[in-house]
Order: structure tokens, then sequence, then C-alpha cells
């Protein structure tokens, strides 16, 4: 069981607030403004509760962005994550609390650890695309189509190291427009390449310790395949900002797709947004999100 809490995403240009943490757990930890729900309440009358008490505002209008789970050692939170528009008073530290706006980039505050995952899933869109080779007519149809912020997975299959690495090189000096996600077994060879999140096969995290498992650089996606419940358990422990759950619909390997109805009950195990990848496209959006899954991702068709 899940503890939950609510917390209010308010924004002043790229700055976000946050409130100082003065006791145990995460004491001189920043973190968003919010708490605990109270037991009979829903999470947006917590999150009005916790703006009045904390910051002495009465929000006016709030979009629930979603929620994840993440595991702070042997606590488990649910998280209810609301992008503030518009409220009601001067934000003031009702609770004698140090509020302060902040660039979650600026790596001199120590902010709590979940705040990288909440962050990440505000920006993460709803289609993924996965390149196993660079096709220069591919990368020209991302960009004449002009979409902002698109995700690319670049997959090493059937390529060379060197081969890999020239074509991610190639990608993100070419785009940057293009967000990039790049095979995590080769991270030493990065250093000279932006990009914006690694990716883990579910034979990597298998073979994994996960308690070594770090987030060398904060301001990244961390991600895997999955393809069980064990896989996204294992996924679960590593506070991953997403997953691919495959294959769905197709694939082309000897492997009996799972459907809609097993993708709903794997998806409700996952801490995190998970991708619906195997014979989906763009149009089965719709289905996917039905069926508590985030976004679609695919080979072909996209």
């Amino acid at each position: 069981m899940a503890t939950e809490c609510s917390l209010a995403i308010i924004k002043k240009s790229n700055k976000f607030l946050f409130s100082l943490r003065s006791k145990e757990p995460f004491i001189k930890h920043f973190e968003f403004p919010g708490g605990k729900i109270e037991d009979g309440e829903n999470p947006e009358d917590a999150l009005d509760r916790e703006c009045f008490e904390e910051l002495g505002i009465k929000v006016l209008k709030k979009i629930k962005m979603g929620s994840l789970i993440h595991l702070y050692n042997n606590l488990r939170v649910k998280i209810h994550i609301y992008l503030i528009i518009n409220y009601e008073g001067l934000i003031m530290p009702k609770e004698k609390q140090i509020l302060s706006y902040l660039d979650p980039l600026d790596q001199s505050k120590k902010l709590i650890e979940s705040t990288y995952r909440i962050i990440n899933y505000m920006k993460l869109p709803r289609y993924l695309k996965i390149l196993s080779e660079v096709k220069k007519d591919i990368i020209s149809d991302i960009k004449s189509k002009n979409i902002i912020g698109a995700m690319i997975r670049l997959r090493s299959d059937g390529n060379s190291s060197r081969e890999y690495i020239c074509s991610a090189k190639e990608i993100s000096s070419k785009y940057e427009d293009v967000k990039l996600i790049l095979d995590a077994k080769y991270i030493e060879s990065y250093q000279n390449i932006r990009y914006d999140g690694l990716h883990y096969t579910s034979q990597e995290i298998n073979d994994m310790n996960i308690e070594k498992f770090l987030r060398v650089d904060k301001n990244i996606t961390y991600s895997a395949s999955c393809h069980n419940s064990n896989e996204i358990n294992i996924a679960n422990k590593m506070n991953l900002d997403f997953i691919l759950l495959s294959p769905v619909l197709n694939n082309k390997y000897d492997i009996s797709p799972m459907g809609w109805k097993k993708f709903q009950t794997l998806s409700r195990i996952a801490n995190m947004p998970v991708f619906a990848l195997g014979g989906v496209t763009k149009n089965d959006l719709e289905d996917c999100i039905a069926n508590n899954g985030y976004g679609v991702s695919g080979i072909s068709n996209f």
C-alpha cells in the first residue's frame, strides 16, 4: 500500500517554486509544495488544502499532469502531480518554511530525489520513434513534420559500437529539437554527444545489480524495455522514468503478442509511464491510454 500525496507545480519563467524541508527525511532538501492526502480526501481536495495551509493561496485553476509511484528506501509513495494555472492571493511561507524559485538544472541545490522524475514526467511526449539505424529519409520526415520536441530512441541492433556512436553524434549535432534516447551500454563514449536519456534492454536490467544503480546525470531520463511483470518490478525498484512494454499487437519475432487486456494488467504494476510497443501506430494512442498506458512507440508507421 502506497502513501499518497498531492504536489503543486508553480512555474515562473523557467523556474519552479520549491519549499526547503526542515526535518528528516531529506532535511535541507528542496521539494515541491504539497503533502500527504488525509483520510477521506481525494487528491484535488488535498492539493487545494495544502496550497492554502503552506502557501496561503486559493487555487482557482489546475491541471492534473498525472501520477507516479516513487520508492524511498522502504517507503512507497504515490505522487499526484498538478500544474497550477491560476490562484488567488500572494504566495507566503505560512509554515515559516523557506520558499524559492529554482532551476532544477542547478546542481548547487539539493532537491528531493523524486523531483527529477516529476520534471521528466511533465516533459514526456506521447510518441516515441525508434531508429535501428540512421536513415536520412526518416530524419528528414521527422523534421519536415515539425514535430517539436520529438523523442527518438536510437537502438543499436545490428550496428557496431563505432557505427552507433557516429549515428548518435550525427543526430545530436544536426537536430537539436529532437529528444535523443541512447543505449546505456555505450555511456562511456558519449562525452561529446548531446543526449536526453539512457535506455536499458530487458536483458541488461535482468543482469544488473539494482542496488548499485545510480542516476549519474539527474537531468536526463532513464528507461528500459520490459516484457513481463518480473522486469517491470525491476524497473520499479530502479525508479525509472518510463518503460517500453512489448509485444502488444505484433512483433517480428516468434513471440505471441500480449494484446491490450494483458497490457493493461501489466501496466497497472508499473510505477511510471508505460509506452506500448509492437505492432502499434499513432492511431493506437487512444486504446493505449484507455488501457492504463501513457504513449505509443514503434519503428514503422511512426
